[in-house]
C-alpha cells in the first residue's frame, strides 16, 4: 500500500481517504483539506470515507455522530461538497474498544479491493455542482476574512463554510468573471421541469406572459371606467 499526501499526485491515486471526525471541518487545516477533496471530486478520484464514531475510548479520536457533519454550529461540511455528493457512499464506521480491530480489518479489506470504476459516471449527473466546486476551489481566503468582519458588524458570525462570495468578487475564476444572466443561471443550475414548460426559461416566460395579461387587464378597466364616467355626464 502506497500513500501520498501530495495534492499534485492526486490523479495518480486510486482513492482519496476522507477521515471524518470532530475536527475534520473545524481545524485550521480544514479549508485546505476541503479544497483538496473538491479537487478529487472534480477529477473523478473515488472517495473512501472513514468515520470515527462515538463510544469507548473514542474521545481521544474526536468521535462524533454523523449528523455533526451537517450542523452549522458543530463544523458543517462545506455546502459545495455536500451538493456534489461527498456523502453519496456510506462511510466505514470506526468504533472503539473491543470493536476497534474489526473496524481496522474492514478498512484494510476495503483498501485492498479494486477501486470502483465510477469517474465518468459521476461527472455527468452533477456537472453543475462540479462547476460550483471549481469556483469553490478558487475562492481567495482573504474574501472569507473580509466577509466575517462585515458579519460581525451586522451582529452575526456566519458559518465558516457558508457560500457568501459575491459574483463580482470571484475575480480569479474563469467560470464566473461577470454577474450571471438568467441564461447563464439556466445553463449552470437548471431548475426542475414544470407543467407547460421546463426549467428557468419556462418560468421566466410564464412570468412575462402574466405581466402582459395584468397590464392588458388594467388598461381595459381604465378604459371602462372612463367610458362609464362619460356616460354619466
Amino acid at each position: 500500500l502506497q500513500v501520498s499526501q501530495d495534492p499534485d499526485e492526486l490523479q495518480q491515486c486510486e482513492r482519496m481517504l476522507v477521515y471524518l471526525h470532530g475536527r475534520t471541518w473545524t481545524s485550521s487545516e480544514s479549508a485546505t483539506f476541503g479544497r483538496e477533496v473538491a479537487r478529487a471530486m472534480r477529477s473523478g478520484v473515488p472517495l473512501l470515507l472513514a468515520h470515527e464514531m462515538q463510544g469507548v475510548s473514542q474521545s481521544a479520536r474526536h468521535g462524533v455522530t454523523f449528523a455533526t457533519f451537517f450542523e452549522s454550529e458543530g463544523g458543517s461540511t462545506p455546502q459545495p461538497l455536500i451538493r456534489a455528493g461527498i456523502y453519496s457512499k456510506l462511510a466505514i464506521p470506526l468504533k472503539g474498544g473491543e470493536h476497534r480491530r474489526v473496524s481496522m480489518a474492514l478498512l484494510a479489506k476495503t483498501l485492498a479491493q479494486e477501486p470502483p470504476v465510477e469517474a465518468q459516471a459521476h461527472v455527468a449527473p452533477v456537472q453543475g455542482e462540479l462547476q460550483e466546486l471549481a469556483v469553490y476551489n478558487r475562492i481567495d481566503d482573504g474574501l472569507r476574512a473580509s466577509s466575517e468582519k462585515s458579519s460581525r458588524r451586522a451582529g452575526m458570525l456566519p458559518s465558516p463554510w457558508a457560500w457568501r462570495t459575491a459574483w463580482n468578487k470571484v475575480g480569479n475564476s474563469a467560470l464566473l468573471k461577470d454577474p450571471p444572466s438568467n441564461k447563464t443561471l439556466e445553463t449552470l443550475h437548471p431548475s426542475a421541469p414544470h407543467d407547460g414548460g421546463s426549467g428557468t426559461g419556462a418560468c421566466l416566460a410564464q412570468l412575462h406572459d402574466d405581466n402582459q395579461q395584468a397590464a392588458e387587464l388594467r388598461r381595459r378597466l381604465s378604459h371602462e371606467t372612463r367610458r362609464t364616467a362619460s356616460s354619466k355626464i
